[in-house]
């Protein structure tokens, strides 16, 4: 059997391991089944082949009968030794089976793990940049079937770069984590919060229209003015952010340019503030 791995193998992999244990449990009966005729064998030959060593010395007994007797005895043994090979071929299968089987659920185990980690950012634990354009396309995709919207929130942290310069790298990712742990709060099953790349962030809002949108991103700003972060010592850390917004198909129906969108609504954003108090712009062109 060849292993072939990628996209829909998953499927296969788990519909091998059943086939495997499925045979697996027949190769058992088999092996139960065959042990049994062993024994059956054994008792038969014991039998046959004693009567066979008497035959010889009791006297008025038939040449012709003496011989068949003889020759059931034979038969006999070479039936058990057949049936032991036969055995001792169905226990290796029965290991190459087990191997296989083991092999195929570690394998399983460790192609889901690499799955995992390829869309995982390792900091946050939330979906990383490519697991988010991967994400974005299947959700663009439902969306302009079903004619549906769909919104995108882009997320800076303000003076983020301050914040590593001034308290360490150590604490930037505290922040980062902080921030990653609010807008998990803010968004709940509305839809999914990735890592874009560094201190930005990206949510994926299926079905919201720019309006629902814009309720989003002010939830996500009360929360953060209420976090209160505290760096080594004491000091207290104020986290803003800045938000920019893009709605499917109202700004584009292409993912590459939905995320220009809400990137360049997001730089209009910043450009009200230095550091914090979230500041949110619904579109690139609204800087009011």
């Amino acid at each position: 059997a060849t292993l072939c791995l990628g996209g829909g193998n998953a499927m296969a992999m788990i519909l091998e391991r059943h086939l495997g244990t499925a045979r697996k449990q027949h190769l058992q009966e088999q092996l139960t089944a065959i042990t049994g005729s062993v024994e059956t064998l054994r008792d038969i030959a014991e039998v046959v082949g004693s009567v066979a060593a008497v035959v010889p010395g009791t006297r008025g007994l038939p040449a012709s009968e003496s011989d068949l007797l003889r020759m059931l005895a034979s038969r006999a043994e070479s039936a058990l030794e057949e049936v032991k090979g036969q055995r001792e071929l169905v226990e290796a299968h029965l290991r190459l089976q087990e191997y296989t089987l083991e092999y195929t659920m570690r394998l399983e185990r460790a192609v889901e793990v690499e799955r995992r980690n390829a869309t995982t950012d390792a900091l946050t634990g939330l979906v990383n940049h490519r697991g988010a354009l991967q994400l974005l396309q299947s959700v663009c995709d439902a969306a302009a079937h079903d004619e549906r919207p769909l919104s995108l929130l882009m997320i800076d942290v303000d003076g983020f770069k301050l914040f590593n310069d001034t308290f360490g790298h150590v604490t930037g990712d505290a922040i980062l984590k902080v921030v990653a742990d609010v807008l998990r709060a803010a968004t709940r099953e509305r839809g999914t919060v990735c890592r874009y790349g560094g201190d930005e962030f990206l949510i994926i809002l299926p079905g919201a229209e720019r309006p629902l949108a814009q309720v989003a991103a002010e939830e996500i700003s009360r929360r953060l003015e209420k976090t209160e972060f505290r760096a080594e010592g004491g000091s207290a850390i104020p986290i803003g952010v800045s938000i920019g917004i893009a709605t499917f198909p109202d700004d584009t129906a292409s993912p590459v340019d939905l995320v220009s969108h809400a990137d360049a609504a997001m730089y209009a954003a910043k450009k009200h503030t230095r550091f914090a108090g979230s500041i949110i712009v619904p579109n690139a062109g609204d800087t009011s």
